[in-house]
């Protein structure tokens, strides 16, 4: 089975770094990356056609160098983004998934407190201010 890594990114200045963080795990690990955007019903994003959110995916897959780019797929999927990253981790055959802190100081935003608590795998934080990364 081949192994991949989840990387649900926000399209915020700190998705390149989950980016880099995931593609060196992945390199590492010698396994695929499912970049994935989840459109919430308040989110800007929504009101674009999907082939938008898919083609802004697809240039942030372009930044990843370090693995094949047949390994790398990208997602767009809309709905709650707690479970909608759950669901996916499990469609796409994910073992880890590596995110956005989304927090403020040490405290991990509500969405990756939820992820690293209900996955039943090694989740990587992403800290916006640290090099560190936080991994359960």
């Amino acid at each position: 089975m081949e192994k991949r890594i989840l990387v649900p990114v926000d399209f915020s200045p700190q998705s390149t770094q989950i980016i880099a963080t995931a593609q060196n795990e992945a390199a590492r690990e010698k396994c695929g990356l499912v970049l994935l955007h989840v459109v919430e019903d308040r989110d800007p994003m929504r009101q674009r056609p999907p082939l938008i959110l898919t083609d802004v995916l697809d240039d942030y897959a372009r930044l990843i160098k370090l693995i094949p780019s047949e390994l790398v797929s990208v997602k767009a999927l809309e709905g709650d983004p707690v479970e909608v990253i759950l669901d996916a981790a499990i469609a796409c055959r994910c073992h880890r998934i590596v995110m956005g802190h989304g927090g403020k100081w040490d405290r991990p935003g509500h969405v990756a407190a939820a992820v690293q608590k209900k996955f039943h795998g090694p989740t990587q934080l992403v800290h916006p201010h640290k090099d560190s990364v936080i991994e359960v």
